[in-house]
Formats: C-alpha cells, sequence, structure tokens
C-alpha cells in the first residue's frame, strides 16, 4: 500500500516530536526534533532495506551499462559514493551472488547472444563483452555453460 512505509517509518518517532509539539516550539528545537527524527528513521531497518536495494539496483544499471569496460567493484562503489566492503555485502545479502560473478554472467549472456546473432569471429565477441583476453573468455564461457564458445554458436545454428 502507498504510503504505508511512511507510516510504519513515523512509528518509530516518539510521541514527543508530534506535529502540535512542533509548532509551538523554537526554530532551533523544531531543527533539533528533525534531526533526531532523521537519525531514528536512517537507523531503522525499513531505511537500511530500502537503502541497500536501490544501491544494489544502481549496481545493477552500472554493470548492463558498463560491462564492456574494465569493471570493477572500486569503479561502481565509486560511481554510486558508497564503499567496496557496503556494495559488495549489499550484493551479495539481495542477490545471492557477488558483485563480480554478476557482471561474468551478464557477460557470458550477452555473448550468447552475440553467438546467436552475427557470425563475429570469437576474439570479436569476447572483445565486445569486455573481455580483453580471448582465450580467458573461452574458459569463462565454457565454466558458465559447459560448451565453448565455438561449440555453443554451432549448437545455437542447428536449432534455428
Amino acid at each position: 500500500m502507498p504510503g504505508s512505509h511512511l507510516a510504519e517509518s513515523w512509528n518509530i518517532v516518539s510521541d514527543s516530536t508530534s506535529p502540535a509539539l512542533l509548532q509551538f516550539s523554537s526554530v532551533e528545537m523544531q531543527l533539533e526534533m528533525l534531526l533526531s527524527v532523521i537519525n531514528q528513521l536512517r537507523e531503522s531497518p525499513l531505511y537500511r532495506q530500502r537503502s541497500k536495494s536501490r544501491f544494489v539496483s544502481e549496481a545493477v544499471d552500472y554493470i548492463e551499462n558498463h560491462y564492456r569496460e574494465n569493471v570493477t567493484i572500486e569503479r561502481i562503489s565509486s560511481a554510486l559514493f558508497i564503499s567496496g566492503t557496503y556494495l559488495s555485502q549489499s550484493f551479495k545479502s539481495m542477490m545471492g551472488t557477488s558483485v563480480m560473478q554478476y557482471l561474468i554472467s551478464y557477460r557470458v549472456e550477452r555473448a550468447k547472444q552475440l553467438l546467436e546473432e552475427t557470425d563475429h569471429m570469437i576474439y570479436y565477441v569476447a572483445e565486445q563483452v569486455g573481455f580483453r583476453d580471448v582465450r580467458h573468455f573461452s574458459k569463462t564461457f565454457k565454466r558458465c555453460t559447459g560448451l565453448t564458445p565455438m561449440e555453443y554458436r554451432r549448437g545455437r545454428k542447428r536449432k534455428t
């Protein structure tokens, strides 16, 4: 239900910060109470979960937009203005896999698509999905799919 998270968050705040009391206090007291409320909200599990979820979603977006590049946890966390450790822990707890494993899986999926849809050379496909070494790409692809890139392509060509 929309807005229910706001109601839940407001329950965290003590009765002494009700809007009726705020209108009769000084600006300084209102600011102090507001900062106290903000701190209480930020410490709530609900806020932490939403924050973590947002960072993980933004990390996935970053990977999907930059997978061709030299992506590292440091680059992603820097782009999101969070620590690499926090990103790694949040990503693992929400996605069930590490940031780097997700990146590898995403690259392999994109490679599979290129292998199915194009006749590009394997080294070109590897480069297009962010692998700088075709041998490493082939080993990684086989570890993830059970097939070499060429075997995958041959198998897909017969089925289409």
